[in-house]
């Protein structure tokens, strides 16, 4: 778990916010071609940002722009 001032930060489109409360976020498969759901726990909220807490590395790659489509499929 990454401690408030080292965890790292995506736009607030790639976070998808479920029905049923669970905030997650799709990251990009080393083939580029494949995405997987990561349940994850965000902190801060800032210009466009989501500060997250737990779920994925620094520096993982995340789909943001269409993440809302990714859960939809």
């Amino acid at each position: 778990m990454a401690g408030p001032n080292d965890a790292p930060a995506i736009p607030a489109n790639g976070v998808v916010r479920e029905g049923d409360g669970t905030l997650s976020v799709w990251t990009v498969g080393h083939d580029r071609h494949h995405f997987i759901r990561r349940t994850v726990r965000i902190g801060l909220q800032q210009d466009g940002l989501d500060q997250i807490l737990d779920g994925v590395q620094p520096n993982e790659p995340i789909a943001t722009s269409g993440a809302i489509l990714l859960s939809n499929i």
